[in-house]
């Protein structure tokens, strides 16, 4: 048996009494988060009125192939609607955005998250209210010019060489 085998903290029967099952009680509990989980929810329950009437719409592509989430953790940031698949970040912002405080703030949350490889689309308030056709129009051409994120991705079975599988 090997040291890790010994070690009552790893290894221990299930509960059935056969073979052995992994236990690492020093890994259990919740994932690390750098924003509070009340947080989230307080503003899943309350979204803007904006963010509300883009929601509903934004659900209706669903049926085309695009699953988003709404105010989706990623680092430190909550973002308004995230379609992880196509790695698509959707912000809905208000006056606020629009100061120099507002805007540096978000020039660098973006990099920071178009570092890990997200786009991010950012619309005013007024564009949902006024023209949501066309925001909707600019978010399904950015998800479906995106290529599928690598771990969502079909495998090929066909080989370099181009013989066998599909």
């Amino acid at each position: 048996m090997s040291k890790e085998e010994d070690d009552p903290s790893i290894f221990s029967p299930s509960p059935a009494g056969e073979g052995v099952r992994r236990v690492r009680p020093d890994r259990w509990g919740k994932r690390p988060r750098n924003v509070a989980p009340t947080l989230v929810k307080t503003l899943r329950r309350n979204l803007t009125s904006q963010e509300a009437k883009l929601w509903v719409r934004l659900k209706e592509l669903k049926s085309q192939g695009l699953h988003f989430r709404k105010q989706v953790t990623i680092k430190n940031y909550i973002i308004d609607f995230a379609c992880l698949s196509k790695k698509l970040l959707v912000e809905i912002d208000g006056e606020q955005h629009g100061f120099d405080v507002g805007l540096k703030k978000d020039r660098n949350r973006d990099f920071e998250l178009e570092t890990l490889g997200y786009r991010v689309l950012r619309f005013w308030n007024h564009e949902v209210d006024r023209e949501i056709e066309s925001v909707l129009d600019t978010i399904w051409s950015d998800a479906v010019d995106r290529d599928p994120h690598p771990s969502n991705a079909k495998r090929s079975t066909i080989s370099p060489a181009g013989e066998g599988g599909e």
